[in-house]
């Protein structure tokens, strides 16, 4: 396996969907024209092969409602479940159709038209059309994981029952990668009972949920009405919370795929001559958060003084075993519009006492409620509370199932969490959703709300001007490094394991969706 370097070098290959949409000449980015490559190339070998797949995840899905979800476990498992009009190529950033058959865009980048590929069903046999798009967008409208989808989404029309019209009221440069991330749904269904429906969905992806055995595991089988060979007809999710026992069942041939290898369980699985290693470098950041409505996190000194008491470096060496990188700001490196003039944090524990006597704590400060985090993060928050205590910050942790901890997150039911997020897409408005108002409840877990901010934010996606994008996100990150709401602390990425008789499509993927697997 590749070992993680003190440099980004697999930046160079991950892709840069925006490239192809917001710094590309009109011909390359499909104005005008067509998009009509096909869903990726899942043609097989046609070797003898096994007909199922125990995948393995340290933690469950909370739930199948896609308008709801908040972890990146949660989106992995619904990749398989839900199909989008049109997805980002993991490899090539082509914007690929998927219940899209083509897509056409106008010259001035206002007007949308895809046709829907005939012949589509859902899982309950269902045939889809495009009224099926437009219900959809109506549900979009009220998420808030769909805010930057609909930010310039002026009228959505049926043009007739397989083709939809999407008009921008102004050039938005993501919009077709925000659609990508738009999983469709049998939208007649979720509204007849939505709790139902996020315990058993029902949308048109390679898979459908058999059965959800919570805490234990997820069973999927092939959906036998899907458009593109699935090439493996059934697969188990094991939930396997224990990074001993996942390594130990790796090891055994009880599992066949995993991404959610602990660090610590790295140098065995190495040695274990079955399984083929392979590692995503640099794709989460990991940051305290803090509750910026409730005291003393709402006073950015306070919030300035734990950013200055993080000895990154020394969190990496301890909790990840050198395999991270420690980083001040929540911008990986490779993604364009690098911000050049923000505020750096680099480790002051002098200062972050001044900074609390300042705010009125010279003698320090304890924190009323538990530092929050979930058990994949245990560890960087046992160091941070270590490092936090050095100069005068007190507080216990409590360590939570994801799901509970997230919903805790959302809510605003806390005073300083250690959280995480990354995003299938290398662009640093992904990043800007942790700041944004209108991701309170989602993203933004610090509650930051900064009119201010959602104004920049919003024109960044608008222009179309490279150097103009640059100064915009420049003026973002030189806000948020002075307000601080996050404190970010390091990058890590994904180790993944699995059998050498499985071929996996795409390696480096932020996604390996079950339908790009076969056996040799």
């Amino acid at each position: 396996m590749k070992k993680f370097k003190k440099a980004f070098s697999f930046f160079t290959a991950l892709v840069l969907v925006i490239a192809m949409i917001a710094g590309c000449t009109p011909s390359q980015q499909g104005q005008g024209g067509q998009g009509t490559a096909q869903p990726g190339d899942t043609t097989q070998p046609a070797a003898e092969r096994r007909d199922h797949i125990v995948l393995a995840q340290t933690s469950d899905v909370g739930t199948f409602n896609p308008f709801l979800t908040g972890t990146m476990t949660e989106t992995r498992v619904l990749y398989n479940i839900y199909d989008a009009l049109i997805r980002a190529h993991v490899v090539t950033g082509e914007m690929v159709p998927y219940i899209a058959e083509s897509f056409t865009v106008s010259d001035d980048g206002l007007v949308f038209t895809f046709n829907i590929r005939q012949g589509v069903t859902f899982h309950n046999g269902d045939s889809l059309d495009a009224h099926d798009i437009y219900e959809n967008y109506l549900l979009w409208r009220v998420s808030a994981n769909h805010v930057n989808l609909i930010e310039d989404l002026d009228t959505v029309t049926v043009l007739d029952d397989y083709t939809i019209e999407f008009r921008l009221s102004q050039p938005n440069a993501l919009f077709l990668l925000f659609l990508s991330d738009a999983g469709i749904i049998h939208a007649r269904v979720f509204n007849e009972d939505p709790v139902a429906f996020a315990a058993m969905p029902v949308g048109t992806g390679p898979y459908r949920v058999v059965a959800h055995h919570v805490g234990t595991r997820i069973e999927l089988e092939r959906h036998e009405g899907y458009f593109l060979p699935v090439p493996i007809s059934t697969a188990e999710i094991r939930i396997v919370p224990d990074a001993n026992v996942l390594a130990v069942a790796l090891e055994m041939g009880e599992i066949d795929f995993s991404d959610n290898i602990a660090m610590a369980s790295v140098s065995v699985l190495e040695g274990v001559d079955r399984l083929t290693m392979h590692s995503l470098e640099g794709i989460q950041i990991n940051f305290v958060t803090f509750n910026v409505e409730k005291p003393p996190f709402d006073d950015v000194r306070v919030r300035q003084a734990v950013a200055y008491a993080l000895n990154r470096q020394t969190i990496v060496d301890i909790a990840r075993e050198g395999l991270a990188f420690p980083t001040e700001i929540a911008f990986l490196p490779g993604m364009p519009f690098e911000p050049q003039n923000h505020r750096t944090y680099g480790y002051n524990p002098q200062r972050a006492r001044e900074l609390l006597a300042e705010a009125g704590f010279p003698d320090g400060i304890t924190i009323d409620e538990p530092f929050i985090t979930f058990q994949t993060l245990a560890r960087d928050a046992e160091v941070i509370q270590n490092q936090l205590s050095e100069v005068g910050i007190n507080a216990s942790i409590e360590i939570m199932e994801i799901n509970t901890f997230f919903s805790r997150y959302g809510t605003g039911d806390f005073q300083i969490a250690v959280s995480g997020w990354n995003s299938f897409h290398s662009h640093p408005d992904f990043y800007m959703r942790l700041y944004r108002s209108d991701n309170i409840g989602a993203a933004n877990g610090a509650r930051f709300n900064n009119p201010v901010f959602d104004d920049l934010a919003t024109q960044a996606i608008r222009t179309m001007d490279s150097a103009e994008a640059a100064r915009l996100y420049d003026e973002l990150y030189t806000l948020i490094m002075e307000e601080m709401p996050i404190a970010p602390f390091l990058i890590t990425g994904f180790v993944m394991a699995y059998d050498n008789d499985l071929v996996v499509e795409n390696p480096n993927s932020k996604v390996n969706r079950i339908m790009h697997m076969s056996w040799r």
